[in-house]
Formats: C-alpha cells, structure tokens, sequence
C-alpha cells in the first residue's frame, strides 16, 4: 500500500493516465500495474515491441498501465503474465480503485 501512497500523493492521477479517454468512460477496463522493482530495460522494449491488440499497453518506470478492449479475463496482458514477463513482482489495481485511493488521500475542502 506505501507505494500507492507514494505514487497517489506524487502526481495528479488524471493527467498521469496514457489513456484518459479510456480510463473515464470504462474505469474497470483500464488497470495500473506497480512494480516492486524496476524492470530492466531490455525486457521492456521486448514487451513493448510486440502487438498485444486489441489491448493498449504502456510502460512507464515502475508502473503499466494496460486498456482493455474487453475484459481483462481474456485478455493476454493480464498482470501476473505481464509481471513474469518482466521478470519483477508488483501488484495491480483497476483504474476505478485507483481513483477511490487517490479520493481517499486528497484532503477535502473547507
């Protein structure tokens, strides 16, 4: 949970996301992986080097971000493949969770 914390309270989460447009009309198809480690670099551009349509995947240091065309569940960017093809651990959160955490920790007005 630190490192959500951490990443939540660092950015302003909308503008972060490769895929607002996505992320706003279907926030349970969209989903952040963090990794507990940062994956080397040759393993990245591997992944990033091939087709995963009709999924969107971005990479960014320690964190992916994936669009789902459909569901996750028969996607092949699910987090635990995408994690193993990394080579690192991590943990992974729907778009929609991401946005009840950063609520969560934004202080409200007044």
């Amino acid at each position: 949970m630190r490192e959500w914390v951490c990443l939540l309270r660092a950015i302003n989460l909308g503008a972060w996301c490769p895929f607002p447009d996505d992320a706003a009309a279907r926030p349970t198809a969209v989903q952040v992986v963090h990794f507990d480690t940062k994956p080397a670099a040759a393993r990245v551009a591997a992944t990033l080097a091939e087709d995963w349509s009709p999924d969107r995947l971005e990479i960014r240091a320690w964190e992916a971000c994936v669009a789902y065309s459909a569901t996750m569940h028969a996607s092949r960017l699910q987090h635990a493949a995408l994690l193993k093809r990394l080579g690192v651990g991590g943990t992974a959160r729907i778009w929609r969770t991401m946005l009840a955490i950063a609520d969560l920790l934004t202080p409200e007005a007044g």
